[in-house]
């Protein structure tokens, strides 16, 4: 599932000669070669069901069996009831949290940002974000940023994988290019909010695990190949036990990781920002924006993403 994108105004952008855009459209058919390629590796961010749940099928026949055989049915249905209640109370099927505001969550202290670099030549300016997303899950573009929402619980022995997508696209055009040579490209984004992870129990895993992804790709010269990218990757929450709960803090400022290259000031620079959530549940598991105290309901929280413009430095 996806959302529309929140964009600039191409067309006018682009067709202009006021320093913001070409009046040839280079920039805008790059930007179109490049949104079809990236349409077309979609299919890996589609969730997918591996199957798995055959094993703790066995296990809970063999149970079954073993608990008659032996002649303690009964107890074995009331530790199976035991199991079940707490696992009903660490996964909220109805969550009564209602979504709020933002919480900012961890304290940070950002890296030092040169705020004089502020003129044209060598400037990214953005262009464009597109959000891609599971049921369950939202982004929706408001002026303070991209708020990332929602919850979705998994009750299988299969287990399930599913992305959280954003792509912030920033174009430098040929008119304002600083000139050909070596250059690096470190921009950053900030992610503030909570996100919570929960297990309950089954006779298989029970897995409830997200990584945050970060990645910069860079795409000009005269058929806008890519020329360079980086990527960060961090765990956020790995929960594979039964009957767990965590809350974590979201990192907030996120530098992105650096990546060097020749520029071609004849050909317009257009450098995508992902940034990336992968989810993994399996069993009974449960995660959320939010956060949640022990046997309280959940309080669902939006996260909150900005990204920003940048200037390229000179190697």
């Amino acid at each position: 599932m996806s959302v529309p994108s929140l964009e600039a105004d191409l067309a006018g952008l682009l067709s202009t000669t006021d320093g913001r855009g070409s009046a040839d459209g280079t920039v805008h058919a790059a930007m179109q070669r490049l949104l079809a390629q990236e349409e077309a590796g979609q299919a890996s961010l589609r969730p997918q069901v591996v199957r798995r749940g055959g094993i703790a099928d066995a296990k809970r026949r063999l149970w079954e069996t073993a608990a008659r055989k032996i002649g303690v049915e009964e107890e074995y249905q009331g530790w199976l009831r035991a199991h079940q209640e707490t696992s009903q109370q660490m996964i909220e099927a109805s969550p009564t949290g209602q979504r709020g505001a933002v919480e900012l969550g961890r304290a940070f202290t950002a890296p030092p940002i040169d705020r004089t670099i502020t003129g044209i030549i060598g400037e990214l300016w953005w262009a464009r974000t597109d959000a891609t997303f599971p049921a369950g899950y939202q982004v929706e573009f408001k002026p303070d940023g991209a708020h990332l929402f929602g919850n979705r619980i998994w009750s299988d022995g299969d287990l399930w994988k599913g992305s959280l997508q954003v792509l912030a696209k920033f174009v430098l055009d040929t008119n304002r290019m600083p000139g050909p040579g070596r250059f690096t490209s470190l921009p950053h984004c900030e992610l503030f909010g909570k996100m919570t992870g929960a297990t309950g129990w089954t006779w298989g895993d029970d897995w409830s695990k997200c990584w945050l992804h970060v990645a910069q790709f860079v795409n000009g010269g005269p058929a806008g190949a890519r020329i360079a990218e980086g990527h960060d990757h961090r765990n956020v929450f790995f929960i594979s036990d039964s009957e767990r709960l965590e809350v974590h803090d979201l990192p907030g400022f996120i530098q992105f990781p650096r990546v060097d290259f020749n520029l071609d000031p004849h050909h317009p620079l257009i450098i995508t920002l992902e940034i990336r959530l992968d989810f993994q549940m399996e069993g009974h598991s449960q995660i959320f924006f939010g956060s949640r105290a022990p046997g309280q309901p959940p309080v669902m929280r939006d996260a909150l993403l900005r990204t920003f413009q940048w200037n390229l430095q000179r190697v």
